[in-house]
């Protein structure tokens, strides 16, 4: 079987990043952004996983609330922590876009 960690879309695109490489040489897994809050979790019986961060966790609950009531198997639900920049707000793609901080949370002078 195949799990897939899906993403919420305005999931920072570095996990993204990170997550497809680190699956890259193993091929029961592929990651896929969510272009809804559920994507094809609430429907498709072939997902195992979902990765989700803390602040997305409640909606990976509810679609294994879904899943259940529908008669699918729940997710296992992974949640990732956000990594902290120096000034203590998570790292993440908008911010190094906007030129606040760089790719390991630094201050751009």
């Amino acid at each position: 079987s195949v799990s897939a960690f899906l993403l919420n879309r305005s999931s920072d695109l570095l996990v993204m990043s990170n997550l497809k490489s680190f699956f890259s040489d193993k091929s029961n897994f592929v990651v896929v952004p969510l272009e809804d809050p559920y994507g094809t979790t609430i429907y498709d019986e072939n997902i195992e996983a979902i990765v989700v961060s803390e602040e997305t966790e409640p909606t990976a609950v509810e679609i294994n609330e879904i899943r259940v009531s529908k008669g699918m198997m729940p997710l296992d639900i992974v949640v990732v922590s956000f990594v902290l920049a120096y000034d203590g707000n998570p790292i993440s793609s908008t911010r190094i876009r906007r030129g606040e901080i760089n790719q390991n949370g630094k201050f751009i002078q």
